[in-house]
């Protein structure tokens, strides 16, 4: 892989004897034909400077250094050509045309953002040990010519109009900031640059056509990021400043949303998807026997198709906290699937086991989205009615001296607001 530039055309031969500037020559062709063999039939590697008409012109105090973004383009280049023939996202046999993102120092870190086509790579090389650049990370986009929004691991950049926060999960985390719309951390001593747990809230959305941009956008940040269109009681529990925020929110929603890839069939935003998927916030509030409790409906499948009820109980404050968030398993425990149905609903049975009497205080956890209207729980012959969409229902004392998974005899319908009645595919136990 080549990379041409034209010779500058000041170049002069000073007066020397003909016979020398003609070794010369020779010397000069000789060694173009060494390190350009194949002629024009090699690939070349060509740049662009961001794509500025999308929100994404090239950014970062390094973006006229071409030296350093050549370097990172070699080392991604040559990081996938050591990849399997099917893992390879570069074409290695035909001219490459990548656009360059960003391009910049953050504490002892150079770091440069690339894209080719449906994918882009974080580039870094630490400055204080004079290292080689290395990819830190390759993710898909929708396309190199409309990023839209660059997730990594360790930095998330967005576009240049984006009205963003960030919000961390943590109690003590690592300051994280942006450097011309590159968010990750900040400090004068960090050696390493991340993102920690949390979301990164996007007022404004992402650009869309037309100069039109999407519904506000959180990504959150966990070990399986995820990216979401938030609706606006989700947004503003979320932002700084609100009278709802406080850090254990953020612990709760890390935690619900925190869904491995090949549970679901996706890998957070599909990048042929034209908008991020919707996330809803249904309700966060203490409920009996589970705490301070969030509720919400996410679209999940391939193709956002299908809705999912998802919970997560607990969040501290403190740190080094037993009460960490939790996920609430809902549906069925082996495949992870709940009630794939429109309006979503789902149940788990909950209790609060101690080793005399391990199944005391059994309960039902019932959720549904906020068109459930009222949640009816059966079990031998009592019979429980609770307003919607989320309930919290003990169990008779002689079903809770039974095992959960033993049973058998519940059953749980919930009623929408113009009176459809849906059942739970299955009960999480």
């Amino acid at each position: 892989m080549s990379v041409r530039r034209q010779p500058s055309s000041d170049a002069r031969i000073p007066p020397r004897r003909w016979w020398v500037g003609g070794l010369v020559v020779i010397a000069v062709v000789v060694v173009a034909v060494v390190l350009l063999s194949g002629g024009d039939d090699d690939p070349k590697l060509t740049f662009v400077d961001g794509a500025p008409d999308k929100g994404f012109p090239l950014r970062g105090n390094l973006a006229r250094d071409d030296a350093a973004i050549r370097k990172a383009a070699d080392a991604w280049l040559a990081d996938d050509a050591r990849e399997d023939d099917d893992e390879q996202v570069l074409d290695h046999d035909d001219d490459v045309e990548m656009t360059a993102l960003w391009a910049g120092r953050i504490g002892n870190n150079e770091v440069v953002v690339l894209a080719e086509d449906r994918h882009a790579a974080l580039v870094t090389r630490r400055v204080d040990r004079d290292g080689a650049f290395s990819v830190h990370g390759v993710r898909p986009i929708r396309d190199a010519e409309d990023p839209r929004l660059v997730v990594f691991g360790p930095a998330i950049l967005v576009d240049r109009r984006a009205e963003a926060a960030f919000s961390p999960a943590g109690v003590r985390p690592s300051p994280v900031a942006p450097t011309d719309g590159l968010w990750t951390t900040r400090g004068a001593y960090a050696a390493t640059f991340e993102v920690p747990e949390g979301g990164l809230v996007i007022r404004n959305g992402l650009p869309g056509y037309g100069g039109e941009r999407t519904a506000p956008v959180a990504v959150v940040v966990s070990d399986h990021t995820s990216v979401w269109q938030v609706d606006d009681a989700l947004m503003t529990k979320l932002l700084p400043g609100s009278e709802t925020f406080a850090p254990p929110a953020y612990q709760r929603l890390v935690a619900a949303t925190a869904i491995d890839p090949g549970e679901d069939g996706r890998e957070g935003w599909d990048r042929y998807a034209t908008t991020p998927p919707e996330l809803r916030l249904v309700q966060d509030q203490a409920l009996p026997v589970l705490g301070r409790t969030m509720v919400l409906t996410a679209e999940l499948g391939r193709n956002a198709d299908r809705l999912r009820i998802l919970a997560a109980t607990g969040g501290s404050t403190v740190a080094g906290r037993d009460d960490e968030a939790e996920s609430l398993p809902l549906g069925d425990d082996e495949s992870g699937e709940s009630f794939g149905g429109d309006p979503p609903f789902a149940a788990a049975v909950v209790d609060r086991a101690t080793q005399a009497r391990p199944y005391r205080d059994a309960s039902v956890f019932v959720a549904g989205s906020r068109a459930i209207r009222s949640i009816e729980v059966l079990s031998g012959t009592e019979r429980t009615v609770r307003p919607g969409p989320v309930a919290v229902v003990a169990l008779p004392e002689a079903s809770a001296k039974e095992p959960p998974r033993a049973l058998g005899d519940i059953a749980i319908i919930g009623r929408t607001r113009d009176g459809t009645i849906v059942v739970p595919g299955t009960i999480a136990r």
